[in-house]
């Protein structure tokens, strides 16, 4: 329990902090329209990546006279919060601004409170509350959230800066027409350079501010130990670590349980406890494999990825340039973003990286080639899709610098398809 007075502190002096807005984020848009809807509006997505900066935006773009409240639960006054001490902290609120019609509570990493669901569930009936809340943890969209909270939330994921962003942050040109763009040498020239910068340093905001690696290594413990040490009481945690570094290191690989438990020495049970982990806290996603059985998905292996590029160089144990594995997770990412669809990858005689399964079932097909020459086997692994999956709607290969169409495939620089599919966009 904490004492009135203490949240009446915190509350006042998180509402005077003045956090910086920074730059828009493009998510901005679709998430004011959410804005006006009942439902509870959960912002999940790994540390770092600007969730407080997206909430203190939308608090920007309230409607004119609306009153709100936001508290970051990280705060170490905090630190004894529980579920009982909601009701005190929504009184100081009602007091301090004596609201009149709907207001908004902004919830800032509210899985630091054990049992939130079960307050914010009840208070949610009353219709007069819109909801926002953050997390670091991918739990806020399972159980911890829709056992109670079924049809009443819209759930969204916040990634690091897109390549779009990461231009705008870095005040780089953009070109207009990014296909037109590509006639012209310099352009060409600028943007590749542009793209080498981002797959190097990612898109974390803070850390490209600064362009200290060691910020990313401190990034890795803090997703470590705060979303997964300390929330799961995991002992081994030198193990989890280097699960975690070898995943990073291996972006892109296929994997099975089997084998990580013999290359790390731990126990399947062991190893699955642990991806999952290190899943639920945003640090990298997982695919699988493309079927039409759920039989045959759940027999093959998965693949991994980075959740950005810039902190799997700066921890992975790697010693030369991967551009090509950066280039995938890059578009496996922007991929993810997509609302409503289902990215998988497949493999027959040949392999394509990933199959994107769109809300109407059409499947668009993607092989990545960041290298000068274009292997022959890229082309057969989507005319080979294409012959035996149903539904194919497209097949591109995202190239490193060819800008061509061969039969139904079309060949595509990765800057200009990151450019012309940016989801939010």
């Amino acid at each position: 329990m904490i004492e009135r007075e203490m949240l009446q502190k915190v509350v006042l002096e998180q509402a005077a902090q003045g956090y910086d807005p920074g730059m828009p984020r493009e998510s901005l848009y679709l998430l004011k329209k959410y804005l006006a809807m009942d439902e509870i509006l959960v912002i999940s997505g790994v540390r770092r990546s600007g969730k407080t900066t997206l909430m203190v935006q939308l608090m920007r773009d309230l409607p004119p006279g609306a009153d709100f409240l936001y508290i970051n639960f990280e705060d170490e006054r905090l630190i004894n919060f529980n579920v009982s001490d909601f009701d005190s902290l929504y009184e100081v609120f009602l007091e301090s601004a004596s609201p009149h019609g709907r207001h908004y509570l902004f919830f800032d990493e509210i899985q630091e409170i054990e049992g939130w669901q079960h307050w914010v569930n009840r208070r949610y009936a009353e219709k007069r509350i819109k909801f926002i809340i953050s997390g670091s943890n991918a739990s806020l969209l399972s159980g911890e959230l829709s056992s109670l909270l079924t049809g009443r939330q819209i759930v969204f994921k916040n990634f690091p800066f897109s390549f779009l962003e990461f231009l705008n942050f870095t005040d780089q040109k953009i070109p207009d027409s990014p296909s037109r763009g590509w006639a012209d040498i310099k352009v060409r020239a600028r943007m590749s350079h542009n793209l080498r910068q981002y797959l190097f340093h990612g898109g974390f905001p803070a850390y490209l501010k600064s362009r200290e690696p060691e910020l990313l290594k401190q990034y890795l413990r803090d997703f470590l130990y705060r979303d997964i040490v300390r929330r799961h009481s995991v002992r081994d945690v030198r193990a989890l670590e280097h699960l975690a570094i070898y995943l990073l290191t291996n972006s892109g690989m296929e994997f099975s349980y089997t084998a990580l438990s013999k290359t790390l020495n731990l126990d399947v049970k062991t190893i699955q406890e642990y991806i999952k982990f290190i899943v639920e806290a945003n640090l990298i996603m997982e695919i699988g494999h493309f079927a039409y059985s759920y039989r045959q998905v759940i027999k093959r292996n998965k693949k991994v990825y980075s959740i950005d590029p810039g902190l799997r160089n700066m921890v992975s144990y790697r010693f030369s340039e991967d551009w090509g594995h950066l280039a995938e997770n890059i578009v496996l990412l922007t991929l993810s973003k997509k609302v409503g669809g289902l990215v998988t990858y497949w493999k027959n005689k040949r392999e394509i990286d990933f199959v994107f399964r769109s809300e109407n079932l059409s499947l668009d097909l993607y092989n990545v080639c960041f290298s000068d020459h274009l292997p022959e086997r890229e082309m057969e692994g989507l005319i080979e899709g294409s012959e035996k999956l149903k539904r194919v709607r497209s097949s591109t290969i995202i190239s490193r610098n060819q800008y061509a169409t061969r039969g139904r495939i079309k060949i595509i620089p990765l800057w200009i398809w990151l450019l012309e599919n940016d989801p939010y966009l």
